[in-house]
């Protein structure tokens, strides 16, 4: 028979989880997505964390049918995980996205965008370790000043490799590969990323054994900064 009190304890993680996340989109900011982080940071069998993530891209290529663009954005996502085993985690993603196209400064509404996804460390060899990870985001929003309609889909698949040596600092970096297929409600509006393959890394701080925070740069088929707050249960 299932342990009674591991279900309500599960029962209870997942509950707090769940109303962290929705905090996490009440509290006003502006808005965020897109990021890795370390695939090989896993929470556990049985447990839920909650991640705050906050992405700022400076420059993201785009093809168009025909011609060239350019995407700035600042995205917001509140990222609930539950580990499925001790190294593998699936999770969702809910957040806002705004940003501009150029050329033409077309402003983005700020929108709800979703994911979600699943990583996990497949090589652990003490202090070194490596991990994958593979996520969906889709946003639908419109310019400000045209009320033109724009959809995003982005496929982010990761593989990275963390260093385990330096106490509570673990840094990571990876390659990884962006898949972007979108449409901008006019002719000619389809556009897909320019570069593809990118790279990027990053450390986490673990402040406790359940708080943890970080960074990361994205380069080569973006340049985006980004960070991040989690919380285990």
């Amino acid at each position: 028979m299932p342990d009674r009190s591991l279900q309500q304890r599960r029962g209870a993680r997942l509950a707090v989880a769940l109303a962290a996340a929705v905090a996490l989109l009440a509290t006003p900011r502006p808005a965020a997505a897109g990021f890795i982080g370390d695939p090989t940071f896993t929470n556990g069998t049985g447990r839920v964390s909650v991640t705050g993530e906050l992405d700022f891209v400076t420059d993201r290529d785009l093809d168009f049918d025909p011609g060239h663009g350019d995407l700035e954005s600042m995205r917001v996502f509140a990222n609930a995980a539950y580990g499925f085993g001790s190294s593998v985690d699936g999770f969702v993603k809910l957040g806002l996205f705004n940003g501009e196209f150029d050329p033409g400064g077309n402003d983005i509404d700020t929108s709800l965008a979703v994911g979600f996804g699943a990583k996990g460390a497949f090589v652990d060899r003490g202090e070194i370790r490596l991990g994958a990870l593979g996520q969906v985001l889709y946003f639908q929003s419109e310019f400000e000043n045209t009320g033109t309609d724009v959809d995003w889909f982005e496929i982010d698949i990761a593989l990275a490799a963390s260093f385990r040596g330096l106490g509570q600092i673990v840094p990571y970096a990876g390659v990884k590969v962006s898949l972007v297929d979108g449409e901008v409600d006019a002719p000619g509006g389809d556009f897909e990323q320019d570069d593809a393959l990118g790279l990027f890394g990053g450390f986490t701080f673990a402040v406790s054994p359940q708080v943890a925070l970080g960074a990361e740069l994205r380069v080569l088929d973006e340049t985006a900064l980004g960070g991040f707050i989690r919380l285990l249960f």
